[in-house]
């Protein structure tokens, strides 16, 4: 048998493959929350599961279309949940449509200027959705805070012991280090439980003639378990900035 490794250069499903080798099992209900065009499962004998789809937008082929961070599926309904929101800060550039972010916007379906549906639109200087209002573009620390939104909601949709799979990439704002992967790591109501290195297959993105900090040309795949949480946790939310004790979390809140 062939080895599964912590680090490899590869595409996205084939690291979903590993992954549900070791975490997942045949008739596992997998919701992927940000489903896109689907290509964590190019190649992949989806038949071996029950997969629930989920993405925001109407014209990405999915089963739901609800903003990740407000899913109106059942609690504790799903044995593992996919998560991969867009990781890139400032992907508008403020309207300049000649940004290199524009096409790794665009492919998590943040187009500016269209709308998608009657639920949920998208603008220049905002997206508008059942979550609510968020602000565009994004800076590091707002996709850091959609992740953490991301994961309470996934929390809530697991089962008890379930397992949450996020792909993520650390980055870099204004000349600082973003490592957005290890603020992650700790997330209350879950125990990481294994990290898989991606390496990126081509050059990475260059916005800049000269460099100051090595250039990433990695991503990773996070792989909790869900654990019971105690009350006193509290988690804020970027709309409210409520605190949350009630366990689990609601999706209707």
């Amino acid at each position: 048998m062939t080895p599964i490794l912590t680090s490899k250069q590869s595409h996205n499903a084939e690291v979903m493959k590993d992954i549900l080798f070791l975490y997942g099992k045949a008739a596992d209900r997998i919701l992927d929350m940000t489903y896109g065009e689907g290509k964590f499962w190019t190649g992949l004998d989806t038949s071996k599961y029950d997969l629930v789809t989920n993405d925001l937008f109407k014209d990405n082929p999915s089963g739901h279309h609800f903003d990740f961070r407000r899913i109106d599926l059942l609690d504790e309904s799903f044995d593992l949940v996919v998560l991969d929101p867009p990781y890139i800060h400032g992907a508008f550039n403020n309207g300049n449509k000649t940004t290199k972010h524009k096409d790794i916007a665009e492919r998590y379906g943040l187009k500016p200027a269209t709308e998608s549906g009657a639920n949920h639109k998208v603008r220049e200087d905002r997206l508008i959705t059942n979550w609510g209002v968020t602000p565009l573009p994004m800076n590091a620390n707002g996709i850091t805070k959609m992740y953490r939104q991301g994961m309470a909601e996934a929390w809530r949709l697991l089962k008890p012991a379930g397992i949450l799979v996020i792909k993520t990439q650390d980055e870099i704002e204004s000349g600082k280090q973003v490592w957005r992967h290890v603020q992650l790591a700790h997330f209350p109501g879950y125990q990481l439980i294994d990290l898989f290195v991606v390496t990126q297959i081509g050059k990475p993105l260059m916005r800049h003639k000269h460099q100051k900090h090595a250039r990433k040309n990695h991503s990773y795949f996070m792989v909790f378990r869900k654990e019971k949480r105690d009350n006193k946790v509290k988690l804020i939310t970027m709309s409210t900035k409520e605190s949350l004790t009630s366990s689990p979390i609601s999706s209707s809140g």
